[in-house]
């Protein structure tokens, strides 16, 4: 451990920086009254992970849209982009 070059190590912090995740958020109130909110993370083009606070369960889809169009059957549901 610790042997790794130094160009290599500066790639992947670039890529880090480059490829990280973009935050989102879907909130909403569903068909019972409830309502519900939930934070993601976009995994560039074809990857997202959403997950409600209090919930077992993480969920994983394509896309942060797809995630907010599934739970839009349910009730009404907003998605947000979070910015830095």
């Amino acid at each position: 451990m610790g042997n790794a070059p130094d160009h290599l190590m500066a790639s992947l912090a670039e890529d880090a920086s480059y490829l990280r995740p973009t935050l989102f958020s879907v909130y909403g109130v569903d068909r019972t009254g409830i309502p519900f909110l939930g934070w993601g993370m976009q995994m560039g083009e074809n990857e997202a992970y959403y997950v409600q606070p209090g919930s077992s369960m993480t969920w994983v889809s394509t896309t942060a849209e797809q995630v907010h169009a599934t739970l839009s059957r349910f009730g009404e549901a907003r998605l947000t982009w979070l910015e830095d």
